[in-house]
């Protein structure tokens, strides 16, 4: 339906955040073990976050 009612936004959003968190704290620490999975979901959450805006643009457009 292409449409963000049954999306978890709040979640993806949460997640994003925790992953950059996480990557900061992987670069500070200077572990690799930390910052390469983040990095990943830094990426991923990245790229929900731009469809995610995607779908509301082209939401909110169809509605004018």
């Amino acid at each position: 339906t292409k449409n963000l009612h049954a999306f978890p936004t709040d979640m993806c959003i949460a997640s994003f955040v925790s992953s950059v968190l996480w990557l900061a704290c992987g670069f500070l620490l200077r572990d690799p073990w930390v910052w390469v999975p983040n990095l990943c979901g830094v990426a991923v959450g990245a790229a929900q976050l731009g469809t995610m805006s995607y779908v509301y643009v082209t939401e909110r457009i169809k509605q004018e």
